[in-house]
């Protein structure tokens, strides 16, 4: 079940916060917004 839960989290920010094609790191906005969805639990 935490298998599940985590791999909806990463989904689920990752369709959020990532706009285009990631290079080889992160912008700093895609970092923040990867972070801020990680913390506030964004499974809805």
């Amino acid at each position: 079940m935490a298998k599940q839960m985590v791999s909806k989290l990463i989904s689920v920010c990752w369709d959020k916060c990532i706009t285009s094609t990631p290079g080889s790191k992160f912008s700093p906005g895609e970092t923040a917004c990867l972070s801020n969805c990680a913390h506030g639990g964004s499974l809805t």
